[in-house]
Formats: C-alpha cells, sequence, structure tokens
C-alpha cells in the first residue's frame, strides 16, 4: 500500500515516461532512457535509491564515491555492506508538483554526471 506522497511522486515519475511497479511499500521506477530506481515513503517524504554491483576494490571505490559525493547536489552515494555502489536522495514532504520538479533535476543531474565520469564503466556493472 502506497502513501499519498507516494502515489503522488509515482504519478509524477509516469508524466516523465517511467514506469512503475508496486511490491509491498516500494515502488520500483524504471524508464528506457533515463537511470531505474526504486523509492518509497518514510519520515513524511520519500527515499529514492538506485544501486550497482561492483567488483573493485574497496578503497578504490571509497575513493570515488567520495569525489562523486563532493560534487552531488542532492544525492548521497555509497558504498553499501555487500560492497554494492549505492545512490540514495530523500525528498521532504509535503509534495508539490514544483518542489518535485526541482529535486528530480537535480536528482538526475547527480546520476548523469556519475554516469559521465570515465571510472563508472570501470568500477560499476
Amino acid at each position: 500500500m502506497t502513501t499519498d506522497i507516494a502515489r503522488q511522486v509515482g504519478a509524477h515519475l509516469e508524466f516523465f515516461g517511467y514506469r512503475l511497479e508496486q511490491q509491498d511499500k516500494v515502488t520500483r521506477a524504471t524508464h528506457d532512457n533515463l537511470m531505474d530506481f526504486s523509492f518509497w515513503e518514510t519520515g513524511g517524504g520519500v527515499m529514492a535509491v538506485g544501486w550497482f554491483a561492483s567488483e573493485a576494490p574497496r578503497a578504490r571505490l571509497l575513493e570515488f564515491v567520495n569525489r562523486l559525493n563532493h560534487a552531488a547536489a542532492v544525492t548521497r552515494f555509497l558504498v553499501d555492506e555487500d560492497d554494492d555502489f549505492r545512490m540514495e536522495a530523500f525528498y521532504p514532504g509535503p509534495y508539490t508538483r514544483d518542489g518535485f520538479a526541482t529535486f528530480f533535476q537535480a536528482l538526475q543531474h547527480d546520476w548523469q554526471k556519475l554516469l559521465g565520469e570515465p571510472e563508472s564503466r570501470e568500477l560499476l556493472k
């Protein structure tokens, strides 16, 4: 079951061309040309999370994450407990069309910057 803010964010993502698949409280958002991610309601807002597997040495991956975090606007990049590369961004409620559009534009900028990094192809699967 989704909450109002999750439904509103989902409708906005569908407007952007995302396809949504609901599993319990988590929604998977997929797109042909933009990065796929999952989102769920938490703390009165919505958490958006994307990830990649990585077989890179942890120290090298952490250096990469530190560099990305330094330049990120709304995204927190991290290495999780399974040594996967993870991206998280929190949109605080309440939902407004303009507020979410601004957040999503910054999110896409952060994630496109990641994909433009030459090391991304080498470190992330």
